[in-house]
């Protein structure tokens, strides 16, 4: 499916569902009444993404949400059961979402493959698992990539990798701002142009931030799909609820991105719609003195005035000192066919 700009938005269901499927079913449902176009989940296992330990390498030290935490006790207590994940995308398909999954490891990739998934999404973390990329460009199936973190020569090693297994992939790329919650002052928006420029691929945002202004701001630089986490309005405290949506936040956020959508319009100027109906309120030329037959016009007896059914404005030089056929009226709108 091609979108146009900015109209693709993706609901992150993440560890929102506290490990209960009730939870993620409802999580589905109300992303949909929040207005997102499609929905996402990530497939991983604790052990399919790291490995048990608790040796310092894998105590989280510096991100403050997960501070001192292992890596495999979080991802035990964020990920999804895989057994939930193909009824979710049945049920965004049936209420006309799109579905989206992240994978980790070839396993996650050949279990979405038994399930028909479209959309693969390669997590910020991701990007440099060149195998990893590969074997989700040999799908053939739409990719999306997010560069958190990233420098300019691991985005573009991994864009080259996918464009080098499939030549013609179907891949976006989001800005995305690695930090949980993303602060604003680092989202460096600006970097949407300079992936759009360098890749010549559609750019999206990723966003980790606690306002609506950052994808309203994205809009305006051309991003096409956005994403965001969501969580229910009476949500449990999970791994990642700080940087997540409640249903009615959600709702809002979609709301303003398709808002700033609209208002971007196109790169025509021209009268739109709407504004033709004010047209007849510009300026033209009136006769405001009556004026004898033979008499001259000046600018005592002709001006520029609303509305605009005399000749145009820019004819009033031109028209000064010129006879007119016969006697006009004061209120009259001149043409050049009273003059001689």
């Amino acid at each position: 499916m091609n979108y146009p700009a900015a109209s693709m938005i993706i609901a992150e269901l993440s560890a929102n569902h506290g490990q209960n499927k009730e939870t993620a079913i409802e999580l589905v449902r109300q992303a949909k009444k929040a207005g997102a176009d499609a929905v996402k989940v990530q497939t991983y296992t604790p052990d399919t993404i790291t490995f048990k330990s608790q040796g310092e390498a894998f105590r989280i030290k510096d991100q403050e949400l997960w501070k001192d935490r292992y890596l495999w006790d979080l991802y035990n207590e964020a990920y999804t059961p895989w057994e939930w994940q193909p009824e979710l995308k049945e049920l965004a398909l049936a209420q006309g979402m799109e579905f989206v999954a992240s994978v980790f490891d070839p396993s996650s990739v050949e279990f979405w493959e038994q399930y028909g998934l479209e959309t693969y999404k390669i997590a910020s973390a991701e990007i440099v698992d060149i195998p990893l990329l590969k074997l989700v460009a040999q799908t053939g199936k739409r990719i999306i990539l997010s560069t958190g973190m990233a420098t300019i020569a691991e985005i573009k090693e991994a864009v080259e990798t996918i464009r080098a297994t499939n030549s013609s992939p179907n891949l976006t790329l989001l800005k995305c701002s690695s930090a949980y919650p993303a602060p604003v002052e680092e989202m460096n928006l600006q970097g949407i142009r300079t992936l759009k420029s360098m890749f010549a691929l559609p750019v999206g945002l990723s966003d980790h931030s606690l306002t609506d202004e950052v994808a309203v701001t994205a809009v305006g630089l051309g991003a096409t799909i956005f994403e965001k986490h969501l969580k229910l309005e009476e949500a449990k405290s999970t791994a990642d609820d700080a940087f997540s949506l409640t249903p009615s936040e959600f709702e809002k956020w979609a709301s303003s991105i398709r808002t700033a959508t609209r208002a971007l319009g196109s790169l025509e100027l021209a009268p739109s719609e709407t504004e033709r109906a004010t047209l007849p309120f510009r300026k033209s030329l009136f006769v405001v003195k009556d004026i004898q037959k033979g008499k001259k016009l000046t600018s005592e007896n002709v001006r520029s005035i609303r509305p605009a059914a005399g000749l145009h404005p820019k004819y009033f030089e031109e028209i000064l000192g010129k006879t007119v056929k016969e006697s006009i009226s004061a209120g009259t709108p001149l043409s050049f066919d009273l003059i001689n």
